[in-house]
């Protein structure tokens, strides 16, 4: 039996790095989506927009050597594409949780009427 430390070398001298983060970002684009269309995971949970954006951002730092444009474009777009989406489902968590908005530059007189204080403002 060879020994595990051998193996080891052997298996990173013939599989470089790049081609795991390749293998990697490509499990979890497959699953992401693959749970999507099967109905297991919906388009608004966490595990499919995380799924996208390290998915995407692993294939896209895996085509830079050897570099090739096209996909190169496809998969960063992809990755910026998966932040938004991520964006939007903590905004929405946010305020379905009840979590106040940041403050904005309009100031009290701006804000909205209060439904317990009738037509006074807050």
């Amino acid at each position: 039996m060879a020994h595990p430390f051998r193996t080891c070398r052997k298996l990173r001298a013939e599989y470089p790095f790049y081609q795991l983060v390749s293998v990697i970002g490509s499990v979890l684009l497959l699953s992401a989506y693959g749970g999507l269309q099967t109905g297991v995971v919906k388009a608004d949970s966490y595990f499919y927009q995380i799924g996208n954006l390290l998915g995407a951002a692993c294939l896209t730092y895996s085509v830079i050597s050897p570099f090739n444009s096209g996909v190169f474009i496809t998969k960063a777009m992809w990755t910026l594409f998966s932040i938004v989406g991520l964006y939007k489902l903590i905004r929405t968590a946010r305020r379905r949780s009840g979590t106040p908005a940041p403050a904005t530059a309009a100031g009290p007189a701006d804000a909205e009427m209060d439904p317990r204080e009738g037509d006074a403002r807050r």
